[in-house]
Parts: structure tokens; C-alpha cells; sequence
């Protein structure tokens, strides 16, 4: 199936380091310690991180690492521990892009459902992005709707040459051509 999805622990204590050791091989999940932010955004960019465990009482600006972690992957879930935590702490965490937000001790019956919510989003993620080439092409049919067809001005509307714009309307038509052929229609349509 491939790579295992993974839970990286940032600054967490001996005792949650122990559960979050059990709970990542119940469930299946790689486990990895972090010991600088730096850390947290390298494995970031180097395997498929499911979760961020951060314990919020010995990491400095942890809402910043929150923003830093959503920033880098969006696929990516932050759970913020802390003791004596507050509902203005946890409201600030959420608003930041955590996950959740758990109260110090962690018990394994309140961690457990949230690392499973979690693998279950992280499994299901679909990025919520059109493709450049879709941009573009919408910009530019925009543009040609709003211009009346006057290439000129729509090609100015884009702030486009009009070689470029000449260039992508054959381009879309070609394409277009070549998809009503393939799908046995006459070919002849407008792009």
C-alpha cells in the first residue's frame, strides 16, 4: 500500500512520547520525535505526516508552528496539548488551524478517536485546487465574453500579449477538436 502515514511528536513529554509510541502501532502509523520547528516543516516535506502532536507548555510560539504546519500541508492535522488548558488557549489553537486541543495528561481513550478522525481525513483528502491549465483557460473565455470576441481588448483585459492569446485560443480549439473526434462528434465545434 505504501507509505505508512505518519505522527510527529514536538516537544512532547516521556509520558505522551509512550502513548503516542502504542497508539502509532496500533494503528498503523510511523512515528517520528522533532525537536526544532525546523524539524516539524522537514519531515513535512519528506513523507506523507498525517498528524503533529505539539505540547503547547514547552514550545515557545507554538501558534506560529500551527500556521507554519497548515501553511506547508494543508493535508496535515496539528493536535495541541496542553496542561491546565484554557478555553481561550483552545479557541485561539483552532482559530489558528489545529486539529484539536487536549488537556495534559492525554489519556489514550480521548487521543485514540482523534488520531483515528484524523487517518480517516488523511486517507479521504482531496485537494481542493483547480489546475492551472483550468484557470487560465476560464480567464481567458472570461475575458473573450467580456471583450464582446474583440481579441484585442481581451488580450489587454488579461494583460496578455496578443500572439500569446492568438497562440492559446488555437491551442484550445486543437484540443477541442481532437476530443470531439475522439469521442465521435463532427469536430467542428466552437472551443
Amino acid at each position: 500500500m505504501g507509505e505508512k502515514p505518519e505522527l510527529v511528536l514536538f516537544h512532547a513529554d516521556s509520558e505522551t512520547q509512550r502513548l503516542c509510541h502504542v497508539l502509532a502501532k496500533d494503528l498503523g502509523l510511523a512515528l517520528s520525535i522533532a525537536e526544532a520547528p525546523e524539524t516539524v516543516l522537514t519531515i513535512l516535506r519528506s513523507s506523507r505526516v498525517a498528524a503533529v502532536l505539539i505540547d503547547s507548555n514547552s514550545c515557545g510560539d507554538y501558534l506560529a508552528l500551527v500556521s507554519a504546519i497548515k501553511y506547508a500541508s494543508s493535508r496535515t492535522d496539528v493536535i495541541i496539548t496542553e496542561r491546565d488548558a484554557g478555553v481561550a488557549a483552545a479557541v485561539s489553537a483552532i482559530k489558528a488551524g489545529a486539529f484539536d486541543y487536549l488537556a495534559k495528561p492525554v489519556a489514550a481513550d480521548v487521543l485514540r478517536p482523534a488520531l483515528l478522525e484524523i487517518l480517516e481525513r488523511h486517507r479521504r483528502y482531496q485537494p481542493a485546487v483547480i489546475p492551472f491549465y483550468e484557470v487560465e483557460r476560464q480567464a481567458i473565455f472570461t475575458a473573450m465574453a467580456e471583450s464582446g470576441g474583440d481579441k484585442m481588448a481581451a488580450a489587454r483585459l488579461l494583460k496578455i500579449g496578443k500572439t500569446t492569446l492568438y497562440r492559446k485560443l488555437k491551442e484550445y480549439e486543437r484540443n477541442g477538436r481532437e476530443s470531439d473526434q475522439t469521442s465521435g462528434a463532427s469536430g467542428h465545434g466552437k472551443p
